[in-house]
């Protein structure tokens, strides 16, 4: 029985099955622990549900704005967002005992604003050191998929929403990918890398080993 909470964030580029992994392992959780025990969320939007439609609307709503200047605004949504997140929700969960299961978190935005769309990486580390207070999950685990396959996934499911960022340059899906596989080289004692293109259900056992083992779930 677990004692203390635990926070475990789920990175990876569009169609990587983030949401579908985390939707098991909250069943799975769930049955072991009790309900109450297990909580999922998500950014953007898990601060400010609104959030997310605005970000979304940026580029609509300013065309011809560069990457670098839609980088500039989007930062500045997501941390806001972010630190509401971590304050209002993720923390207090953590301090009841819960299991936090969060679908995108500080990584996704260097790999997204910082790598994919060139905005300075210390820009980015240190907006989000300010959001967060100090907060760090204590696994990240990244789904990895070559962003071709990713991408046609999202298209191909008509159940999923498209978003600003599926409708981008395969180019910048690779940048996006290299952003995450960099700062997973750079942390290998938090970050776990599984290959997104193997079957949903061999995926889920995985990673419920790999929780058992690296955090005693």
């Amino acid at each position: 029985m677990i004692k203390e909470g635990k926070f475990i964030d789920f990175e990876g580029g569009e169609g990587s099955g983030k949401s579908t992994q985390i939707r098991h392992l909250k069943k799975y959780f769930a049955e072991k622990y009790g309900a109450g025990r297990v909580v999922k969320t998500h950014e953007p939007g898990g601060g400010m549900p609104n959030y997310r439609e605005q970000i979304f609307a940026i580029k609509q709503n300013n065309p011809g704005i560069t990457d670098l200047e839609l980088a500039e605004k989007e930062l500045e949504l997501f941390e806001v967002d972010r630190a509401l997140h971590v304050k209002n929700f993720i923390r207090p969960k953590i301090a009841a005992g819960c299991i936090v299961l969060c679908d995108r978190f500080v990584p996704s935005t260097v790999a997204y604003q910082g790598y994919a769309r060139g905005m300075n990486l210390e820009t980015v580390h240190q907006a989000n050191k300010k959001a967060t207070s100090g907060i760090v999950p204590d696994l990240i685990i990244l789904m990895d998929i070559n962003p071709e396959i990713g991408i046609a996934r999202k298209f191909q499911n008509q159940t999923n929403e498209l978003t600003p960022f599926d409708k981008e340059k395969i180019s910048f899906h690779e940048r996006v990918r290299a952003g995450f596989l960099a700062q997973a080289s750079a942390d290998p004692n938090r970050w776990v890398i599984i290959d997104a293109s193997k079957s949903e259900t061999l995926i889920t056992y995985q990673l419920i080993d790999i929780l058992s083992e690296r955090l005693g779930l």
